[in-house]
């Protein structure tokens, strides 16, 4: 076994991107763009860290460590990695979920549920009576988003180990974009009760761990409205309205377009000055993120006490930040014009995770608002990341005290505000509705279950969706074209010695009504043009002038993809169409044109030749002319159009076989056109007449007629002897 030599940018593929720095072109503009990202990931950091159930701090913590891990051995040079809303409230659902299932399970309650009631009823008790004490126990909450972010990563690295980066191309997109649009949902009802001022803790609890839970937290947001906070409320107006306002004008003005405001920090400042300049959090009760603690913290294990309890929800939160990732870094690579590689991609999101969880950091994984900053301002490679990750390590070691006035209905808006693009996805409804019935299955089902259930168990069934769909594909659409041609066999003067196949192109008819030559296949673009008045050539070994005369030519076409699943149903429906041209002609046998005794020609009762088929005489038609073949008849030939069998199994190869062999010597033989290099290989290893093989439709009408004149038959043979 040969080994590939690892090179530097195997280790670290930063050095791909290193080595080639161009400093004069890219410094400037990383730089730039650098410094812009981290002044954005500064208050998106606290607010997902926030929607994560996590204190702000943390959320700096996760745009900070996980950054120079990335910076090292990430393949993509767009990609901003760090907190994500999508991800974020995820966490907060399976976290919460966690605790409150393990804290009920080993803690007693101080009141004893009923002993009367059911099952379902105690269990209700307990989870009631301890959820309060859980919800305010921020401790753990924080010790399971790190247990959870360890955990991701270990199995994210497990994953390359095993070399499964291809496994994103089979979560469906719109799985995908159902599952981010639900996402959107609840990522905006969680804040509700943060932008009006609320603080109940029914409207906590009943997202992570009751049914229809986002219906229950409207009802609750209805029952408790009379308590909403004013100044609380205007604050959210004022922020969201200026943070629309800000966007507006960065994607409006040139300038701004290349390098936009920090709208974020904007109304972060602007925030924390209205806060302590107003005395609001005494005056007015409004609630605000409160003392944030500064410098870096002490690398620790990371606990796992969580483990068993998360792993479940782990490997979705693994497979969905993959996906998500790898998607937008193929996008911006293609854009580009570099390639990332998704095993080093599963590896170095693997390493980020597993680094961060030592250093008190939550699930991390790229950010598709900041991602599509970072490549839309110019920025050139992760140097511009690594200059944010600094940016945010100066708010870290020395901003933090004066954070304490920041208001929650601030980092409330910020998330609100950030779901706009996620939340225009319900748009997909129309688009898939239009392009795809299968496709808004499998969205609406992901979504809706996401919203009645929760994230985990919504996934799941959507991709039960995804492989109820597949039932699609094992019934594709078939399409039956008639073709009648005059076609000649000529050696042209003008062309090589070669012989070539002269091909009248104005006495082709489409019998069908939605017919056209794109789709009945005549392959003009690879014949040769002679001479301007609609005829071509190509080449054929024939020896002599012949004439093929006018033939009738049904195509069969399946348009999808043969394989195990659908071979029935693909012969079925040919088998359809044999039985409708087989009742057309009767009980035809071939006979042959010519005697092998005496070599004269064989001809009907009226003197014409012979076309070599006969129908078979029966008890009751069996008069003396009963086996003559009826006037102007025309064997059939059907041509089976394999254009979209790009790669056939096993199973579907032998049923190719069969089906052409069992009609070989009747008038209704099958061959099979447009079969790929892969496809003929195949035929030919399991043993199918190569003669019955054409590459394209036109050589397959040419071989038809060839198979037929080159036949000599004596023997009579019925279409069941095949």
């Amino acid at each position: 076994m040969i080994c590939k030599k690892l090179t530097i940018s195997d280790i670290c593929p930063c050095w791909s991107w290193l080595r080639n720095y161009r400093v004069k072109e890219w410094l400037l503009k990383d730089v730039l763009v650098g410094i812009t990202v981290g002044v954005i990931n500064v208050p998106q950091g606290m607010a997902y860290a926030f929607l994560a159930m996590m204190p702000p701090i943390y959320g700096l913590y996760t745009s900070f460590f996980p950054v120079l891990i990335y910076t090292i051995f990430g393949t993509s040079r767009h990609l901003s990695v760090g907190t994500f809303g999508v991800i974020s409230i995820m966490l907060a659902s399976t976290v919460q979920n966690c605790v409150i299932t393990t804290a009920t399970r080993t803690q007693p309650t101080t009141q004893a549920p009923n002993m009367d009631s059911s099952p379902i009823t105690k269990t209700h008790e307990l989870i009631t009576t301890a959820t309060p004490d859980i919800i305010n126990n921020k401790q753990l909450i924080i010790d399971a988003n790190i247990n959870l972010s360890f955990m991701v990563g270990v199995i994210l690295v497990i994953m390359s180990l095993f070399r499964l980066g291809s496994i994103s191309n089979y979560i469906a997109y719109p799985l995908i974009r159902g599952m981010t649009s639900a996402a959107g949902v609840l990522v905006v009802s969680s804040q509700l009760q943060h932008l009006l001022g609320l603080s109940t803790v029914s409207m906590a609890t009943r997202a992570a761990n009751q049914p229809l839970s986002i219906f229950l937290r409207y009802a609750d947001l209805l029952t408790h409205m009379q308590d909403c906070n004013l100044a609380t409320v205007a604050i959210s107006c004022v922020s969201m309205a200026t943070i629309l306002l800000l966007k507006f004008a960065n994607s409006s003005i040139k300038l701004l377009k290349r390098f936009p405001l920090p709208v974020e920090l904007i109304v972060v400042a602007g925030g924390c000055v209205a806060v302590y300049a107003g005395d609001l959090n005494r005056l007015h009760d409004v609630a605000v993120i409160g003392d944030v603690p500064t410098g870096l913290p002490t690398p620790a294990l990371p606990p796992v006490r969580y483990t068993l309890a998360l792993l479940k929800d782990s490997i979705i939160i693994a497979l969905v930040l993959f996906t998500l990732g790898i998607s937008m870094g193929q996008l911006y690579a293609r854009k580009h014009s570099y390639s990332i590689l998704p095993n080093r991609e599963l590896f170095a999101f693997g390493l980020l995770n597993i680094f961060g969880s030592f250093f008190l950091c939550f699930t991390s994984s790229p950010s598709l608002s900041r991602s599509s900053v970072q490549e839309d301002a110019g920025g050139r490679t992760q140097l511009a990341s690594l200059v944010s990750a600094f940016i945010v390590l100066a708010v870290i070691l020395s901003v933090g005290p004066y954070l304490k006035h920041l208001p929650k209905a601030v980092l409330a808006a910020i998330i609100t505000s950030a779901m706009r693009k996620v939340l225009s996805q319900f748009a997909d409804l129309l688009y898939y509705w239009k392009v795809s019935k299968a496709d808004l299955l499998v969205w609406v089902v992901t979504c809706a279950a996401i919203l009645i259930t929760n994230i985990p168990t919504g996934l799941v069934a959507g991709i039960m969706a995804s492989l109820a769909t597949l039932h699609v594909s094992q019934r594709p659409e078939c399409r039956v074209r008639h073709l009648a041609a005059d076609l000649s066999i000529a050696h042209h003067p003008a062309a090589d010695s070669s012989n070539h196949v002269e091909i009248n192109t104005n006495n082709v008819h489409h019998l069908a009504a939605d017919s056209s030559s794109k789709h009945l296949g005549l392959d003009i673009n690879n014949v040769h043009h002679l001479d301007g008045d609609n005829k071509y050539t190509r080449p054929l070994p024939v020896d002599e002038e012949s004439t093929i005369g006018h033939q009738s030519v049904t195509i069969f076409q399946m348009k999808g993809f043969l394989y195990f699943a659908n071979i029935d149903y693909f012969k079925n429906k040919l088998i359809e169409l044999i039985d409708i041209n087989r009742a057309e002609l009767g009980s035809m046998v071939y006979v042959g044109t010519k005697s092998e005794s005496d070599g004269h020609v064989r001809t009907n009762s009226d003197g014409a030749e012979s076309n070599g088929y006969v129908k078979l005489a029966t008890s009751e038609n069996n008069n003396e002319n009963s086996h003559m073949p009826p006037s102007g008849f025309t064997p059939r030939r059907i041509v089976v159009d394999c254009a979209d069998f790009h790669h056939l199994d096993s199973p579907s190869l032998e049923a190719l076989r069969d089906i052409t062999k069992e009609f070989r010597d009747t008038p209704l033989y099958i061959v099979l056109a447009n079969c790929n290099a892969d496809t003929m290989r195949g035929l030919a290893l399991i043993g199918l007449d190569e003669s019955l093989v054409y590459r394209n439709l036109t050589d397959a009408l040419i071989g038809c007629e060839s198979l037929l004149v080159s036949s000599d038959h004596t023997t009579i043979t019925t279409p069941s002897d095949g």
